[in-house]
């Protein structure tokens, strides 16, 4: 009977270090999800940085190249309204065709780099 007692307090201590081992097996993988979700989250944070200054940079280069264009035209006698527009239009599309194609890929690079580490 004795024996008996003792093995079952034996399978009793072995049943509560293996419950102690799962909790702290089951604490490193949350706090690991944490960590994962917080790199993440960190990640998507700074790729809608990047787009956003992308975007911000694209408006200033459309003004900025407008502006040039539209004030060396004017120089050269280039002053009706429909000029203006026409070129306007020419600087934002090409503008527009930089940040679609090599802008995009610029920023998707400078967000995976940074997600990379």
């Amino acid at each position: 009977m004795r024996e008996l007692i003792r093995q079952n307090a034996d399978a009793v201590r072995q049943m509560a270090m293996l419950e102690e081992s799962l909790r702290q097996m089951t604490l490193r993988a949350e706090a690991a999800d944490r960590g994962r979700a917080e790199a993440e989250r960190s990640a998507a944070e700074a790729l809608e940085r990047a787009v956003k200054e992308a975007e911000a940079a694209k408006v200033e280069a459309v003004e900025r190249a407008r502006g040039d264009a539209i004030s060396g035209f004017l120089a050269g006698g280039w002053r009706s309204e429909e000029h203006k527009q026409w070129l306007s239009s020419v600087v934002e599309s090409s503008v527009d065709e930089w940040c679609d194609g090599p802008g995009v890929e610029w920023v998707s690079r400078k967000g995976k780099q940074y997600y990379d580490g």
